[in-house]
């Protein structure tokens, strides 16, 4: 068994008995993309929405961005024979963490790194199994390629699985 703990704006991919963690989850969102029959899956963990919404980012591909980190998952997945039609997906986090500085519902970066992967995920046919999102509590998540179970323990020590 192996485990990796992914930073923000980090792809990583495993499979069998390995789990992938990301700690401290607040605005920012996890997709955890997983193929049952092969028990391989990975996490995608970014902080901002949209992609074409930066031109700075024109250059490149960033996985700070949902839309690019999704894609830049998705091509290892099927670089390792992982089928997309196999493919299932769920999402946590987004939560509303700096309440007083997202007044506005457009500032709330959250809701939109939601939107977005909801959206994109849509658009290539992959299934939202399961999703953990909102509020305004920050979450660790485990996602263990065994089972594709992702145990949430939330800041108060709460745990459950999605």
């Amino acid at each position: 068994m192996s485990s990796c703990q992914l930073r923000p704006n980090r792809v990583a991919i495993g499979n069998n008995e390995d789990i992938l963690t990301v700690r401290a989850l607040g605005s920012g969102i996890v997709v955890c993309l997983y193929d049952e029959r092969s028990k391989t899956g990975g996490v995608a963990y970014t902080l901002f929405p949209d992609s074409y919404a930066r031109p700075e980012s024109a250059g490149g591909r960033s996985p700070k961005y949902v839309d690019t980190a999704l894609e830049i998952l998705l091509e290892k997945l099927e670089a390792e024979g992982t089928p997309r039609e196999r493919l299932w997906a769920k999402i946590i986090g987004g939560a509303k963490i700096f309440q007083f500085a997202e007044k506005l519902e457009s500032e709330n970066i959250g809701k939109r790194n939601i939107e977005a992967a909801r959206r994109w995920l849509q658009e290539r046919e992959i299934p939202i199994k399961a999703e953990d999102t909102g509020d305004s509590f920050g979450r660790t998540v485990r996602f263990q390629m065994e089972t594709g179970i992702a145990e949430i323990r939330a800041v108060n020590n709460y745990v459950y699985c999605l």
